[in-house]
This record gives C-alpha cells, sequence and structure tokens, in this order.
C-alpha cells in the first residue's frame, strides 16, 4: 500500500510484544520499501547498539506515571524506555536519510536529547496544540 501511494522509503515494523513499535526485549519483524524494493528483516537489540529490555521495566499504572516518563526521556534520563525511544527514533532518522544505520540513529537521537533540542520541539508542539484547543 506505501508503495502504491508513491512513498519512496518507509518501515512497517511488528514485534510481539509493543505491537507496532521496535521492541528491545526480542525480535522485531520489519518490512522495509526502499525505492520500489520491499525487503524483510529482522531487527534486535543489537542492531542499535543496546541492551535487551525487559517489558515490565516499561509498564505503567496510569497515564501520569507514562507522562513522567516522556518527561524523564526529554530531560536525559538513561532507563529502559529512553532506550526504546532511542531505538525507535533511530528507525525514522534512518528512513529519512539522516543516518547511514541504526546505531548511528540512536547516537543521533541521544545527541538531540543531550542537547534538548527534542525537549525544544515537543514543547513547541505541546504549545502549538493547546493554540488550537
Amino acid at each position: 500500500m506505501l508503495k502504491k501511494i508513491g512513498l519512496e522509503r518507509a518501515f512497517v515494523v511488528y514485534s510481539k510484544d509493543l505491537k507496532d513499535e521496535v521492541s528491545l526485549s526480542g525480535e522485531t519483524i520489519a518490512a522495509f520499501l526502499d525505492n520500489k524494493k520491499i525487503k524483510k528483516i529482522s531487527l534486535k537489540p543489537s542492531d542499535f547498539g543496546l541492551k535487551k529490555v525487559y517489558i515490565k521495566d516499561l509498564e505503567v499504572k496510569s497515564a501520569q506515571e507514562s507522562a513522567k516518563i516522556i518527561r524523564d526521556i526529554l530531560d536525559g534520563k538513561v532507563s529502559p524506555a529512553r532506550d526504546i525511544a532511542l531505538a525507535n527514533a533511530s528507525v525514522c532518522f534512518y528512513v529519512l536519510g539522516k543516518t547511514g544505520n541504526f546505531k548511528e540513529g540512536v547516537n543521533f537521537a541521544a545527541r538531540l536529547i543531550a542537547e534538548r533540542k527534542a525537549k525544544e520541539k515537543f514543547l513547541r508542539f505541546k504549545e502549538f496544540l493547546a493554540k488550537d484547543a
């Protein structure tokens, strides 16, 4: 479908535990559309230069707890949730051609967090949404 609508590059991922996100607890299956060719690939934590994450370390009990984890990620706190965010951002940067591989994408995402650029964009987006409400 993505090929039919004219996209040149896209990634569709599936993992048993996180469904539509890259997982670091096990295998993630991906279909990678690149210039009209689709390749099926299997991703594992080492492809990102990251360690295995256990799902129990990602579980939250409330929306407030989830929001705190997002704030912690944007503030640079190292955690399994941050690693998941880095892996998923890495795929985006790779598809966009910003990085040449997933490890570079993780480093790029980590740098954007460390330089507070990710948080700045998030706050600008949050402000934008508040204006339209």
